[in-house]
């Protein structure tokens, strides 16, 4: 399943201001690359998903997954930067 998920994204960094003055700062920085800017987006990520799915977060660790889904199934988070939204990931499936 393909989802838009800006507006959750947004209410998320909306709530969290100083979640999105980091972002921000990673994103203009000169200093950070993108390894950092990729684990932010994996933190966020996983916000994000359990909160579109109705999951949890589980504790950091090696159980080799990132979320308990609702019906307690274990879900691991993969977040990638795209260069080109739309051309190498379509918007819509």
């Amino acid at each position: 399943m393909l989802k838009d998920v800006t507006a959750d994204l947004n209410g998320i960094l909306a709530a969290h201001a100083e979640v999105q003055a980091a972002l921000s700062f990673i994103i203009a920085s000169p200093l950070l690359g993108r390894e950092t800017l990729s684990a932010v987006l994996g933190e966020v990520s996983e916000h994000v998903i359990a909160r579109f799915i109705g999951g949890a977060r589980e504790a950091r660790g090696n159980n080799g997954y990132d979320l308990r889904g609702p019906a307690n199934e274990k879900i691991e988070v993969k977040a990638r930067q795209l260069s080109r939204y739309g051309v190498t990931c379509p918007p819509e499936m």
